[in-house]
């Protein structure tokens, strides 16, 4: 009935922080779980995360997927 999309995604990242030219301590990693929704079909959508950080930060993000 309404041209939307739904689905289920997951990732994992990592990466060293650099101040001035210098690492505060080696490599930080996060990886997290979430949903999509393609509000106007499978290319435009919203989507909504949750990270395993310690701040268990929660992530609402816009656009055009490619």
């Amino acid at each position: 009935w309404l041209p939307w999309d739904l689905g289920a995604l997951a990732y994992a990242e990592g990466g060293r922080v650099f101040v001035n030219g210098e690492s505060r301590g080696g490599w930080h990693s996060t990886v997290g779980a979430g949903m999509w929704i393609g509000v106007l079909g499978p290319a435009v959508g919203v989507n909504v995360l949750i990270t395993n950080s310690r701040a268990r930060r929660l992530l609402v993000g816009t656009g055009v997927n490619f």
